[in-house]
């Protein structure tokens, strides 16, 4: 298994809400979803903004769907000034648009 970054470019912690949001009909009312890209620049905000995502997306313990005994560990990664991005920097291999 190769790993990479894979950094969020969509969270939500609603599924009903997910569900609506990003078209997919199979999400569980109490699922977590998170959507990932190979590259940073989908989704940059500041630090304390960063920081609590973060947070929020550990907490919900979120497993790869093609690797399902990976869980992702979260960090915030510096992308420039009061620029960050959450990244999963051992994640497995995906394919991203």
């Amino acid at each position: 298994m190769q790993v990479m970054k894979a950094y969020v470019n969509y969270f939500d912690t609603d599924g009903a809400r997910a569900r609506v949001a990003i078209h997919v009909d199979d999400i569980r009312d109490n699922e977590a979803v998170v959507q990932f890209s190979n590259s940073p620049e989908h989704w940059k905000m500041g630090r304390h903004e960063a920081e609590s995502n973060c947070d929020i997306l550990s907490r919900a313990q979120i497993h790869a769907k093609n690797l399902p005994q990976h869980q992702c560990n979260f960090e915030i990664e510096e992308q420039g000034e009061d620029k960050y991005a959450i990244v999963c920097k051992t994640h497995p291999e995906f394919t991203s648009v």
